[in-house]
């Protein structure tokens, strides 16, 4: 820029003031002073005597008396191919350790998640033994109460009959006591007429009073063990089994709900519970109840995106909106937020755990006319923090970014559309703009035919 633009006109961008201008002379001055100088190289063999040339055969600098002495009929180059040599090694070096790192990078990614599910898959195991514990032992606990509850009843009848019949056994004696002085006096009597009169009455009464006695018994029941012994406790409760695969745990449906939007573009849940969601022209925050969605919020405009922030703010990307609109947690506003990237036109949305904003921007929406296409990462206030627009060959990273989220590991996903037709792809991105990968879709499902 010339010198009444960088005085008058760039201060005034609300991001001007983190740049730094570096005067093009000096820059040319210090580009000319950081390439590298040959005229210091000095030979290891021979003291004094600078290098001349690189030896490809024996890979290392030399010198005219190295060449007269031993590399007389080897290869040599100049020290300058020399050095290009070297360093195409060296950024061989560099994309293989790059290489290296993100391959660390992804197996780091992968054996969070492994241990994640395999802790998942342990808490899932430990709780059906759980409660398969707890189902047998209450069907144990049912079935030996119905038992003893059996088993107390036929008791109380069995004892019910003794019962009677012990009584009848205290009652005879007495009677038969009775009976035996009656007996005893007439035996001891000597009239006649007594013994005549009395004792065919008293022999009648004799046998109808005299109360049989019953001594069979119902018997109080055994108890039969089941077939099942001790050691098929396996078969009946359960056993542990290897498998081949880690677990994945399947989503379960805890509850459904219809809404009256046609279409569901976005939907977000918030932290209480609450959802946000919309549809072509009307954004809507609803809570489920037992009789369904109640709405708590309706607003009226074209949401293309939204993301809520850590603190329960939600950010929205508007259509015709350079600045991304905010409803503030706990409030029914819709306003402009800190977060402008004009003139472009923002498309996705995503705030990190970190309080940092992924904004996917573009100037056009056809992709035969977009010229500029871009990523923003901007911190809480809005400043611009890292823009990704070329790659380190100077060509678009994007045709046409969509949305945007990003993992732990600050990897950053960006859906790209390549075509109006809605063919896309995923880029993955690293913090310093290095593309980690491309996905185009899965090759058993997507062809040439059914694109990505």
């Amino acid at each position: 820029m010339c010198q009444r633009c960088c005085d008058k006109v760039h201060p005034k961008f609300p991001t001007a003031k983190d740049h730094t201008m570096i005067d093009i002379g000096k820059y040319e001055k210090k580009s000319e002073k950081e390439k590298p100088i040959f005229s210091n190289l000095l030979c290891h063999e021979h003291s004094g005597k600078k290098c001349c040339h690189f030896c490809k055969t024996c890979n290392q600098l030399v010198c005219y008396l190295c060449i007269e002495k031993d590399h007389k009929f080897h290869e040599l180059i100049e020290i300058n191919q020399g050095f290009e040599m070297k360093m195409e090694i060296l950024g061989k070096s560099q994309k293989k350790i790059d290489t290296g790192i993100h391959t660390q990078t992804c197996s780091e990614e992968e054996i969070r998640k492994i241990k994640f599910l395999e802790h998942a898959s342990f808490n899932k195991t430990k709780q059906e033994i759980l409660d398969y514990k707890e189902a047998l032992t209450n069907a144990v606990n049912g079935h030996a109460n119905e038992l003893l509850d059996k088993l107390c009843q036929c008791q109380e009848k069995v004892s019910k009959s003794i019962n009677q019949e012990e009584k009848k056994v205290k009652r005879n004696p007495k009677s038969l006591l009775n009976q035996k002085e009656v007996v005893d006096n007439i035996l001891k009597t000597k009239n006649a007429k007594t013994v005549f009169t009395s004792a065919d009455t008293f022999i009648n009464t004799l046998e109808t009073k005299m109360e049989p006695v019953n001594t069979t018994f119902q018997h109080v029941p055994k108890f039969s063990p089941g077939t099942g012994k001790m050691p098929d406790l396996q078969k009946l409760f359960g056993s542990l089994k290897n498998v081949t695969c880690p677990y994945n745990p399947e989503p379960k449906v805890i509850g459904e709900h219809t809404t009256n939007l046609n279409t569901c573009y976005n939907l977000n849940v918030s932290l209480d519970g609450s959802m946000w969601k919309n549809n072509q022209t009307m954004l809507k925050k609803v809570v489920p109840t037992d009789n369904g969605l109640k709405i708590l919020m309706n607003f009226n405009c074209i949401i293309l995106n939204m993301s809520q922030m850590k603190n329960g703010d939600l950010l929205l990307t508007v259509v015709g909106s350079p600045i991304l609109k905010v409803i503030p947690s706990g409030t029914t506003e819709l306003k402009d937020s800190c977060y402008d990237v004009s003139p472009l036109q923002p498309f996705g949305v995503h705030a990190t755990p970190d309080n940092k904003v992924i904004i996917s921007v573009f100037d056009k929406e056809s992709i035969q006319e977009v010229v500029q296409r871009k990523v923003i990462v901007m911190n809480q206030l809005g400043f611009r923090e890292k823009v990704f627009l070329n790659d380190h060959h100077n060509k678009p990273l994007f045709t046409l970014p969509r949305r945007v989220t990003s993992n732990n590991v600050n990897i950053i996903s960006v859906v790209d559309l390549l075509s109006d037709n809605c063919y896309a792809r995923t880029v993955f991105l690293d913090l310093s703009g290095n593309i980690k990968n491309i996905y185009r879709g899965h090759y058993s499902i997507n062809s040439y035919e059914n694109q990505f």
